[in-house]
């Protein structure tokens, strides 16, 4: 099961996301994210710290913002975290007693599977991964453009 680590974070010690936001932070990789997220897969961090570590960095401001596919890891990183306490549609960050985390262990491996695969697909023409995920409506082949 994932997140059993004690390993403390921001979170863990009650700390609300938007303290640990800062500008003063480096743009992540593709090997930061590969870490954190397998850490947390591995259970050797929490969902909590995963989103701890993810959440300030989403946030930043950039001078070179990170790639595409390391901002959306980021996001989905930082939402592992979420619970609810048995309406779905009521969640927030971190885990209490009688709450169930939103996502389940399956989607956490899911999502990083479908994440790494999406790296090559992007990596061998990053503009038509680009342009395949456009709202139809947005998209440059659209005529009603």
């Amino acid at each position: 099961s994932l997140g059993k680590s004690p390993n403390a974070c921001p979170l863990d010690r009650g700390v609300p996301l938007s303290d640990t936001v800062t500008d003063d932070i480096s743009p992540p990789t593709r090997d930061d994210i590969i870490r954190v997220w397998s850490d947390l897969i591995d259970g050797r961090i929490t969902r909590e710290s995963a989103a701890a570590w993810a959440h300030p960095r989403m946030m930043a401001r950039y001078v070179e913002l990170p790639e595409l596919l390391v901002m959306s890891a980021l996001q989905n990183l930082d939402g592992f975290d979420l619970t609810h306490a048995g309406d779905r549609n009521l969640v927030r960050h971190g885990m209490e007693a009688g709450r169930t985390y939103y996502h389940s262990d399956d989607h956490v491996v899911a999502e990083f599977e479908r994440w790494q695969a999406s790296l090559s697909e992007f990596d061998s023409d990053p503009e038509k991964f680009v342009e395949s995920r456009r709202p139809s409506g947005q998209r440059r082949d659209d005529s009603s453009l």
